[in-house]
């Protein structure tokens, strides 16, 4: 944030540091001199008032007795990749928000078809937490009749980038067993390529 060619002295750019953020800078430097290598992300403060992102690298060289002697780095802006980080972290907020707001069972699964996070709704239905449920912990709440049709469609679905949708019936947490219609469809890149799944299983 300094004019080109001003003289800017390392206590004065030591000052530029958001105050809450220099022990992460000072933590770095001290782990830089036991390991060689520096790497920390930071926030400066411009003579403007604007709040700017840096990510410092840098390699120690030491004397030949092994103590620190100099340091060669770059520090790089990265204030648009923060904010962008920021939007996809509050989209997902939002997301998640509307998910557990909504009385069907809403699932995300990868491109490779591996469910990755459930709505509340779901727990709330099956009475099991997120560890009884990841990997492909939700055939068990498929009935024993549907669930070799059920995983058989959802495969072909993700081999394929088809839309997938199934009848079936789901085990409460009571035991009881109640009919629902699954559906979901996969989110594609500019390539084509399926890059994550979004599904709903609905009462009916």
């Amino acid at each position: 944030g300094h004019p080109r060619g001003s003289k800017v002295g390392p206590q004065e750019l030591l000052k530029q540091i958001v105050p809450t953020d220099l022990p992460i800078r000072n933590a770095a430097h001290e782990l830089a001199r036991k390991t060689g290598t520096l790497l920390y992300e930071a926030r400066i403060s411009w003579k403007d008032g604007s709040i700017h992102w840096i990510q410092a690298k840098g390699k120690v060289f030491y004397d030949s007795e092994g103590k620190p002697h100099y340091i060669i780095g770059t520090s790089r802006d990265i204030t648009k990749e923060k904010k962008h980080q920021q939007e996809l972290e509050d989209r997902e907020k939002m997301f998640r928000l509307l998910a557990d707001s909504m009385p069907q069972l809403v699932w995300v699964g990868d491109a490779h078809g591996n469910i990755t996070y459930y709505n509340q709704s779901m727990y709330n239905y099956t009475g099991l937490s997120e560890e009884e449920l990841k990997d492909n912990g939700w055939l068990q709440i498929v009935h024993p009749d549907y669930r070799e049709e059920n995983l058989k469609r959802w495969q072909q679905a993700v081999n394929t980038g088809s839309d997938y949708t199934f009848e079936n019936r789901f085990r409460m947490a009571s035991g009881a067993y109640r009919w629902h219609l699954s559906r979901a469809i996969p989110q594609k890149d500019a390539y084509g390529n399926t890059v994550m799944w979004v599904g709903t299983s609905t009462d009916i």
